[in-house]
């Protein structure tokens, strides 16, 4: 069984999102609200309190609810803003017409759209989506370093684990390498990380090499 998600819900009307909310929570998912369901000012939970903005904690992936007939972005889609500067990937739900609608404002950021029946499938596959921009962005760092070692730059790969507050990338290089090589790769990863692990407490960056027997030192 995939592990839960934390799932920021967003909703173009009040309740539209509510038929997501259940399919989430039937799927295991934690789900946040960017505003009170029982606030008639339906006003953002975090003007009230900065404390009580989901993203003020950790969220795996943002679900935006739009109800039919809906043109363009609404004001109660303020989350979205706070979800693309969050860099949390975003599932839009419903309206698959949406996805070339010329009004919408927010489609560049949107990274799946999605039915509610295949709901929990596209909320994974957006954080999956999500964490391997975060590869890119680190090997377009290292992968220079590899090549002028000499070393052939196709064999190097890297992978995320994330349970929060914590993060750990791991970095697989072809052998052999020297401690100078993997000390500079930990330092451009750990630099291409930094704009994607706000929040994050901890954050790790390991580099393996194959063929450890060949290490150089």
């Amino acid at each position: 069984m995939r592990e839960p998600l934390d799932v920021l819900l967003i909703e173009s009307h009040p309740g539209v999102g509510d038929a997501s909310a259940r399919v989430l929570a039937e799927a295991g998912h934690r789900v946040h609200r960017c505003h009170d369901a029982g606030d008639p000012s339906w006003v953002c939970v975090g003007l009230t309190d900065p404390s009580a903005c989901p993203l003020e904690g950790h969220v795996d992936v943002a679900v935006l609810a739009r109800a039919p007939g809906s043109t363009g972005p609404t004001p109660h889609e303020d989350g979205v803003r706070c979800a693309i500067r969050s860099r949390v990937p975003i599932v839009e739900v419903g309206l698959g017409a949406r996805e070339t609608d010329p009004v919408d404002g927010y489609a560049p950021w949107v990274t799946l759209h999605s039915h509610e029946a295949a709901l929990d499938a596209a909320c994974h596959a957006a954080v999956t989506l999500g964490n391997q921009r975060i590869v890119d962005a680190v090997l377009e760092r290292v992968v220079p370093l590899v090549a002028e070692a000499g070393l052939p730059p196709e064999r190097t790969h890297a992978t995320i684990s994330s349970h929060w507050p914590g993060l750990t990338l791991t970095i697989t290089i072809p052998g052999p390498a020297d401690r100078r090589l993997e000390q500079a790769i930990g330092v451009r990863a750990y630099d291409a990380l930094r704009l994607h692990t706000d929040g994050y407490s901890t954050v790790d960056v390991n580099v393996d090499v194959e063929n450890p027997d060949r290490l150089l030192v």
